[in-house]
């Protein structure tokens, strides 16, 4: 079974048990707004990007209104593993926490967010209130991936009447060529498919009365209707529907930097908002296996990753290295005062080592490993009570 296959399973699961009133209601969702470009900056560092570590990732820039991006947190309603994460809408992003109206335009309409060309090639449509974040990266493994939902209150009433919010994330770098700047191409696609992620690719046809369940349409499976007003989901987000959790992912090369550009934006008009939900700590690019060639050549290839992260009470070191040496493991707080430290020795091979931190308060947090021949690694962690 796949990762995919595994997400959408435990949203059914979780379905079941109870009804899904029950499963919402207990749960508040809640979107903070950030107020400047560099709260967007650090949310993206801290909240995205978790699982990087620092020297793997540079030049995160942000364009578009900040009040457009957000931090949610209680998000069970999407199905995440992790129900916290980053908001991109193309209104105020705090007007998509609230109560939800069937039809007609629930929350902010146009925002100080500008156009962009990508996103106008994509649509094919006019394009405004643009809300773009973009950053290099170097990937670990040969996949790099992120857990998107996208949701609009364009659906029930616009499906296939050209209203078309855009949704993009672009990749550049080694071995990809593509039609968009720096010869992107656009992972964010449907499941299995090449055709973009939008309300026209994924949609249940057109609503056609008010809180009442469209009739079908393209890949609704994929699609959470959200505008039947017994569900709890419909007191908490004003979108009028929402895919499930899709995980985007293309394949990149191991130690080279690559270039990702995510953004959204209203297509036609800027009246009825659409927002993409990023799952905390989901971009990842894998994890590198030396080869048994490699390893002739560099007998101290050595890697270094903690999971899960974010992490509660006690995470895992994962060591892969040929190699067999002694290691200590270092965590400080981010004023760099130290909270923990121990010592382990490692045989060779690929082994997990797991760190108690029942004592460590919520934040972000920085793990360094030094080993005995002289080896470190710097990883940033995020810690929650």
């Amino acid at each position: 079974m796949s990762r995919r296959q595994l997400r959408y399973g435990i949203l059914i699961l979780i379905t079941c048990l109870m009804p899904v009133s029950q499963v919402f209601a207990q749960f508040g969702f809640r979107i903070d707004r950030c107020n400047d470009s560099s709260e967007v900056i650090a949310l993206f560092d801290t909240c995205l990007l978790s699982n990087i570590s620092p020297d793997r990732y540079k030049n995160i820039q942000f364009d578009g209104d900040p009040k457009a991006v957000g931090y949610f947190s209680n998000g069970y309603i999407f199905g995440f593993n992790t129900p916290r994460g980053i908001v991109m809408s193309t209104g105020f992003s705090d007007q998509l926490d609230g109560y939800n109206t069937c039809s007609g335009q629930n929350s902010s309409g146009n925002n100080n967010g500008g156009s962009d060309s990508d996103l106008t090639e994509l649509s094919n449509s006019n394009i405004t209130d643009a809300c773009i974040i973009e950053f290099d990266f170097m990937p670990m493994g040969d996949t790099s991936e992120l857990s998107i939902v996208f949701g609009s209150e364009e659906y029930h009433d616009y499906v296939n009447l050209g209203y078309l919010d855009a949704l993009g994330l672009f990749l550049s770098g080694p071995g990809i060529s593509g039609n968009y700047s720096d010869n992107a191409i656009n992972i964010a696609v449907v499941p299995e498919t090449s055709l973009p992620v939008s309300i026209g690719n994924i949609n249940c046809g057109q609503q056609q009365s008010y809180c009442t369940s469209p009739p079908g349409g393209n890949n609704c499976e994929l699609l959470y209707d959200n505008t039947n007003q017994s569900l709890g989901s419909f007191n908490q987000i004003a979108l009028d529907a929402y895919t499930v959790p899709m995980l985007i992912d293309n394949e990149t090369q191991p130690g080279s930097w690559y270039h990702i550009k995510i953004g959204i934006g209203d297509g036609g008009d800027a009246a009825y908002d659409s927002g993409l939900f990023l799952e905390a700590g989901s971009f990842f690019t894998g994890l590198y296996t030396y080869t048994e060639e490699e390893n002739d050549v560099n007998e101290n290839a050595f890697v270094f990753e903690i999971f899960p992260n974010p992490a509660k009470k006690s995470f895992q070191c994962l060591v892969n290295s040929r190699i067999m040496f002694i290691f200590e493991v270092l965590i400080f707080n981010q004023y760099g005062v130290q909270e923990f430290r121990k010592t382990f020795n490692h045989h060779g091979g690929q082994n997990t080592y797991k760190i108690e931190i029942p004592n460590l308060n919520s934040g972000i947090h920085f793990v360094k490993v030094l080993t005995s021949s002289g080896m470190t690694r710097l990883l940033k962690l995020e810690v929650v009570n």
